[in-house]
Order: structure tokens, then C-alpha cells, then sequence
């Protein structure tokens, strides 16, 4: 299940939270701050991470352009928090 809420993080802890930022907008609503730290990974949508990221969140950071397909390491961490520890590869 995919939601698209910072409310819920209020109620249960996803197997995957990843926050998805606009670089364009700069400030973020307080309450959506008070999530960062639960993040497992920021993506930065159309323009390239800078320097403005630093310090909001000491989590992975993933580029990824519209259209594009997930970079590798953002799709690594897909896979391994979700199919891994839930399925295991069998022998």
C-alpha cells in the first residue's frame, strides 16, 4: 500500500517512508519537518540535490528526474526493506 501522508506516520511506522521534495520550494511545512528523521531516503524530483539539503536529514539522498527510471540505489533500497526481509531468496 502506497499513501501519500504525513499524518499517518502519527499512527503506524511504515516498512518504507521515503519523502519526495521539490527543490524549487524551499520551506517545508512544519509538520512535514517533524517527519524527516523518520525518512529512509529523501528523492530530490527534477533538479539536482544542493547544498540547501544539507543538514535537514541525515538520510540517503536520491536524484530522480521525471520520466527517468529509479536510480540504482534508490531501487536497492526498495527491494531490500520490502522483498528481503519479507521474502527471502530461496535455494
Amino acid at each position: 500500500m502506497i499513501l501519500e501522508s504525513n499524518a499517518v506516520l502519527s499512527l503506524i511506522r511504515p516498512e518504507l517512508f521515503l519523502v519526495v521534495l521539490d527543490p524549487g520550494l524551499r520551506e517545508f511545512k512544519a509538520y512535514a519537518r517533524r517527519f524527516m528523521d523518520f525518512a529512509d531516503g529523501l528523492i530530490v524530483r527534477d533538479s539536482p540535490a544542493g547544498t540547501w539539503l544539507e543538514g535537514l536529514s541525515s538520510r540517503p539522498v536520491f536524484e530522480q528526474r521525471l520520466g527517468e527510471p529509479l536510480p540504482e540505489g534508490l531501487f536497492l533500497l526498495i527491494r531490500n526493506r520490502l522483498f528481503t526481509a519479507t521474502h527471502p531468496p530461496t535455494t
